[in-house]
């Protein structure tokens, strides 16, 4: 599976996921040696360094839902003022 993740500072990172749990992933990161760990802290998904990423997005061919089913996408939306 592949893993989009946004870090605090805005950058977007590609990922590769190893293993999977409810609250853990051990994924892979290009351009680095070791591999990394996310976890799941009061529904938010926490780097090694316990700072707050985002799933930006997450590209499988299955079904996912029981896996995540705390977890609900972030939808970023555009408007325009009303008169």
């Amino acid at each position: 599976m592949h893993l989009m993740i946004r870090h605090l500072d805005g950058r977007l990172e590609d990922a590769v996921i190893l293993a999977i749990s409810a609250d853990r992933m051990r994924i892979s990161i290009p351009n680095c040696d070791d591999t990394t760990e996310l976890h799941l802290a009061q529904g938010v998904w926490m780097n090694e360094n316990h700072e707050p990423v985002e799933i930006e997005a997450l590209i499988s061919g299955t079904d996912l839902s029981s896996v995540f089913a705390e977890i609900l996408p972030r939808v970023h939306t555009a408007s325009f003022g009303v008169s």
